[in-house]
């Protein structure tokens, strides 16, 4: 009789450790995808808009502004990595400017525009200064002489990477 008790005794033990493990996983399958929602950012992604308006010749005034306003329009787009088109919009970020080989990158970064990331080391709760890469694809700034300075630059902001158009010192010393 003491048989019976036993192994019943183990069984409901055995079920108990199951039910357990089970309700962890499940525990820990659910916070990673809150978290992994929470790290989700939807890209912005615009496409042009498709009309079928009948324009007038060029040599009148209203259709001479309409077209001088698409040639504006058409010069602040630009491709992603995945080849979509995206708007870039005139910004201006301040920033210590740093140097990795030959790439320049605006840490400590400030500024209305200035986009902010998410960190897994803050549960993706918190909203940080994100990192910005500064293209000077002539050369004309001469950004080896402005590292480790603060500075703020002007350009277009196409997913954490500036073109740049304006630079100026706001302090000699990031610290």
């Amino acid at each position: 009789m003491g048989d019976k008790k036993t192994s019943r005794g183990k069984k409901n033990a055995a079920k108990v450790r199951v039910e357990r493990t089970v309700g962890v996983v499940l525990v820990v399958l659910m916070g990673a995808a809150a978290m992994m929602l929470a790290a989700r950012r939807p890209e912005v992604v615009t496409q042009p808009a498709m009309t079928s308006k009948v324009v007038a010749p060029a040599d009148d005034a209203a259709g001479a502004r309409a077209s001088a306003s698409y040639t504006n329009a058409k010069a602040t787009t630009a491709k992603n990595a995945s080849g979509n088109a995206v708007i870039s919009t005139p910004v201006t970020i301040t920033g210590c400017l740093e140097q990795d080989d030959d790439v320049f990158k605006l840490k400590n970064t400030e500024g209305a525009d200035a986009p902010q990331s998410r960190s897994w080391k803050s549960g993706f709760l918190k909203k940080r200064p994100s990192t910005i890469t500064v293209v000077d694809a002539s050369h004309r700034w001469k950004l080896e002489k402005h590292v480790g300075e603060r500075i703020a630059v002007s350009g277009s902001l196409v997913e954490h990477e500036v073109t740049l158009k304006s630079l100026s010192r706001v302090t000699a010393s990031c610290s």
